[in-house]
């Protein structure tokens, strides 16, 4: 089993008409060894948004960086989305919003010579500021659903 787990939005408040970002760790604690592309040119994961949010394509002209990561059991790395050259998300209304994280990954166990094709999910729960809502350092938004530490995933078939 694998955990994505201290998943937070980049910036950690995010208003409407903002871009932002996803951020969180995999936690491989699994025996088997896994495999997962890492770069600017491709991203391990797939996001989804219920409601409030754009993805927008953009034009970019620099260059990308393939990067395949690997990581045995208790290790640990660090992932964003987006995380490709030319993609953005931005906030267009106010409100609860539910981005279904899907992790991609190749793994390889002890007994064979090729890694296997896997995903994971996981739904983690932000709040969109109304434009303009500024907060201060005593005011706070209302929790996220998600935890600091590694919880079950649902495997998606």
């Amino acid at each position: 089993m694998f955990a994505v787990f201290r998943v937070h939005t980049v910036p950690s408040k995010v208003a409407v008409g903002n871009t932002f970002g996803l951020r969180g760790i995999v936690f491989n604690n699994s025996t088997a060894t896994i495999t997962f592309a890492n770069g600017t040119c491709t991203s391990p994961l797939s996001i989804t948004f219920n409601k409030n949010v754009m993805i927008q394509p953009q034009a970019t002209t620099a260059t990308c960086k393939a990067q395949q990561v690997t990581r045995k059991l208790g290790e640990q790395s660090h992932v964003r989305s987006p995380n490709l050259l030319g993609l953005t998300y931005r906030a267009t209304a106010p409100g609860i919003t539910n981005a279904t994280m899907t992790f991609k990954y190749g793994a390889l166990a002890a007994t064979s010579k090729s890694p296997a094709s896997d995903t994971i999910s996981r739904v983690y729960t932000f709040n969109i500021l109304p434009a303009g809502l500024q907060l201060t350092n005593s005011q706070h938004s209302p929790p996220s659903r998600s935890s600091s530490q590694p919880g079950v995933l649902k495997l998606v078939p």
